[in-house]
This record gives C-alpha cells, structure tokens and sequence, in this order.
C-alpha cells in the first residue's frame, strides 16, 4: 500500500506534467497563426475539444458512400500521382496546417495568380470573399450561393481558399474527385469533415506547392472543385 507522501508526490508529478503539455500545446497552437478560432485560450479550448472527434484525414469510407450519387462528378480520374512523401500535418484540427513543405517563397505569386485567373475566367459566378471557416482571407466564393451546388448555401459559398502561412488550401471536392486527389498524394480530408463546423464531407486540405509543375496540377484541382460547387 503506497504512502500518503508517495501518493501526494505522484499527484503533484501528474498535475505538474499536465501543466507542462497544455503550456507547450498552447504555444505550438498559437505559432499556427490565426484562422477560424479566436486566437486566445477559449479558443485553444475550443480546439482541444474537437481533437477528440476528429477522424482519420486519409480514411475514405465516409466519401465512399457518396461516390455515384446526385450531383458527383468525376473529372480528375488521371490525376497523377505526387512525387513527394505527404507533409507533416499539426496535431490541432483548426487551424489545419501544415508543419514542413511550406510553398517555396518564389512560388507565392504564381500560386495566387492560378486563383486569380480562375477567378477571373469564371467572373460572373464568382469573387474573392472574406473566408466563411478560416475569417482571416480572402476565399474563392460564388456570388450566388443559392444558384450552385446546395453545398454552397451551407458554406456561405465558400468554395477554396489559400492560407498564406504554409502555401496549403481547403477546397471542397465532388466525392468521386476527392477521393483521386486522397489516394495520388495531393491532399487529405480536415479531420473535422462532417463531423463539426458545417465543413462538407468532403473539405480537403490541398498540400502547399513544392515546385512549379505543381501549380499546374492544382489549377486543375482547384478547377474540379469550382465546377462541383458551380453546377
């Protein structure tokens, strides 16, 4: 039987340690920058509560059951596959960043140059809006929410947008799309996907571009994902 003095010490170790995890989760939260969350420690509390639903980003079975049914769309069968491990994702469901790979610094401009042209090329539909889930930039967004996919009144129309601290995105894909762009390497479902935040089953974090014949890969990606929420 232990002693009280043992006990005490015990407890005090695992109260000590406990402090010790939530001050370094805290800090490594905050250095993720902003996005969705009040960047205070309501929000981080927030946070932790959703770390323990969120789901398994490379588990498909929920995009499974929606692949063939009304409104899918499958325009990203030959999608190739990346050349490059997945990056190293943060433990905190929001915001949803990356740790390594973040977009080279010569590539920022191109990349949100094939934003803005497909912004531009698909003009009457659609504008840059604050972010409906990230609230901290600019989104890609239908100027009628109502006149696409019913997705998009759920979304505030909402339909991609790029986070400018990692070079990532979440765009949201036709089951059948997101499931090729999961299985060739180029990004995985936000752990929170139909399960909290009204985020669709099928909100994808897209990984940042490494080099310049990505760019082209995710135009393409980005393109599907217009055409799903425009239809």
């Amino acid at each position: 039987m232990r002693r009280p003095s043992t006990v005490l010490a015990a407890s005090v170790a695992a109260v000590v340690g406990a402090g010790t995890w939530v001050a370094r989760d805290y800090r490594a939260w905050r250095a993720l920058g902003p996005g969705g969350l009040p960047h205070t420690a309501r929000g981080w509390l927030k946070m932790t509560h959703w770390r323990l639903i969120a789901g398994d980003p490379l588990s498909l079975s929920a995009i499974d059951r929606e692949v063939g049914q009304r409104g899918d769309i499958d325009t990203l069968a030959d999608l190739p596959e990346r050349n490059r491990p997945r990056p190293a994702i943060a433990p905190h469901p929001v915001p949803h960043r990356q740790l390594d790979q973040q977009i080279p610094d010569p590539l920022r401009a191109e990349h949100e140059a094939v934003f803005d042209r497909q912004v531009a090329d698909h003009g009457e539909a659609l504008h840059y809006a604050q972010s409906y889930f990230e609230r901290h930039n600019q989104a890609v967004t239908l100027r009628c929410p109502s006149e696409g996919h019913p997705i998009a009144c759920t979304t505030c129309g909402e339909i991609a947008h790029i986070h400018p601290s990692d070079g990532s995105m979440h765009m949201i894909l036709s089951p059948s799309d997101a499931r090729h762009v999961v299985e060739r390497g180029w990004g995985e479902r936000h752990g929170l996907a139909g399960k909290a935040l009204g985020l669709p089953s099928t909100y994808l974090l897209i990984y940042a571009p490494q080099e310049a014949g990505d760019l082209a890969i995710l135009d393409r990606i980005l393109g599907a994902s217009i055409r799903y929420m425009s239809w």
